[in-house]
């Protein structure tokens, strides 16, 4: 399977129970969208076939805040996952926060790629 970063392994799937929470094939939470265009459906299919795009692209504004990406001035989408990154329990990486930054930074970027 295909990992992002080297930690979120695909396909991306909705958490049970919350359209908005999304999980990797390993069970980590790995972001919430809130964005209504596409459908989280629709984004899960661009996110997980290496071959799928849109055929209309997402063109817009794209603004990073921390975690959150915000298109168009509204909250798009929120990277998760902090405490499974930098947590030191038994499923935790127990990475440092400049590490975890960097691998929320890789798997925004990769989102933001499948749908512009």
């Amino acid at each position: 399977m295909k990992k992002i970063a080297d930690i979120w392994e695909l396909p991306f799937d909705k958490m049970k129970g919350c359209e908005i929470k999304v999980k990797d094939a390993s069970g980590n939470s790995a972001f919430d969208y809130f964005g209504k265009s596409p459908d989280v459906d629709t984004l899960l299919k661009y996110l997980n076939d290496p071959e799928s795009y849109p055929e209309d692209p997402l063109i817009g504004d794209y603004e990073v805040k921390g975690p959150d990406i915000y298109r168009e001035g509204k909250l798009w989408l929120r990277i998760r996952g902090w405490g499974f990154l930098t947590g030191h329990g038994s499923f935790a990486l127990g990475l440092s926060p400049e590490e975890a930054i960097k691998k929320q930074t890789i798997l925004r970027a990769y989102i933001i790629s499948k749908v512009s």
